[in-house]
């Protein structure tokens, strides 16, 4: 047996266990991606087994992801200590780490004020789509990535677009009209050549970086969730009935597309004001006695 096929049964035989332990399926992907890549890069530095990992290769590793979120990176630290610890190397344990990335953005929505100067400001073809299927579509960003060439091309033909999203469920969606002139700008810059190769055929990690350099150009950082949550705030705000958001969200519950819209004192405020009732006499208020 060789060192390299060591490790790679070091991580099999971890991940085996946590799924035991019944960990939740899309942590244990994210704990797979996560390994699988930092075994690629400790072979590169000539660390062949977990326990040879030293901090100087967990260092490097890290500073890849620099420019995600806080709490990426602080996961992506928590699944290395945890599985170094695991096989005996206690290196990052003696690790201080500080982490450079943004946090999460304290703002849920962008107004359409902001919408508009989003599309005003200049992208790259990719973080057009990405912001376009976001903001026009209310996709979420795993539906983003899973659209394929032939996806574009059948929603031109029907004016529907199919997207896969949590477990692979699909459902269709009305295609928006500016969206439909963002997919048909994006096919002629692809130039596709093989009809089941995805718009996008990148990681889940590349596109926050994308969508990160955008958002250093605009001047305000925002997520994918953050262009979900404003799609739909701005139909509620056009008058769109909720139960229709929430199907365009698909969303089975009322509910959850309650949480995403915010409805706050400001909105309710202004729903009272316009909310006026004709009388002849005004009421006469009598003090208490």
């Amino acid at each position: 047996m060789t060192d390299r096929s060591r490790q790679a049964r070091e991580i099999s035989q971890y991940v085996c266990r946590l799924q035991e332990e019944g960990i939740t399926p899309r942590y244990l992907s994210q704990i797979k991606s996560t390994l699988r890549s930092f075994r690629a890069h400790c072979e590169e530095n000539g660390a062949n087994t977990t326990k040879t990992v030293s901090p100087d290769i967990i260092w490097s590793f890290l500073k890849r992801y620099e420019g995600m979120s806080f709490s990426h990176q602080r996961t992506t630290a928590s699944i290395l200590r945890t599985y170094l610890v695991a096989f005996g190397n206690p290196c990052m344990l003696r690790m201080k780490l500080r982490f450079r990335g943004y946090g999460r953005t304290r703002v849920d929505w962008l107004t359409p004020e902001e919408i508009e100067q989003v599309f005003r400001t200049p992208m790259t073809p990719q973080q057009t789509l990405l912001i376009g299927a976001g903001l026009l579509q209310g996709l979420r960003r795993v539906e983003t990535l899973r659209l394929s060439i032939r996806d574009a091309q059948e929603a031109f033909r029907t004016q529907v677009l199919r997207v896969r999203g949590k477990g692979l469920k699909e459902r269709g969606l009305p295609l928006h009209a500016d969206f439909a002139m963002i997919l048909s700008s994006f096919l002629v810059w692809r130039d596709p050549s093989n009809e089941s190769e995805k718009l996008l055929p990148f990681s889940r990690t590349t596109s926050e970086k994308i969508l990160a350099e955008f958002c250093s150009r605009f001047g305000k950082r925002f997520g994918f969730h953050t262009m979900r949550r404003s799609f739909g705030r701005a139909l509620w705000l056009l008058g769109v009935p909720i139960e229709t958001i929430a199907e365009l969200y698909g969303h089975s519950s009322v509910d959850m597309t309650r949480r995403y819209l915010g409805i706050a004192l400001g909105d309710m405020q202004r729903a009272l004001a316009s909310y006026r009732v004709p009388m002849a006499v005004p009421p006469q208020i009598r003090p208490a006695l």
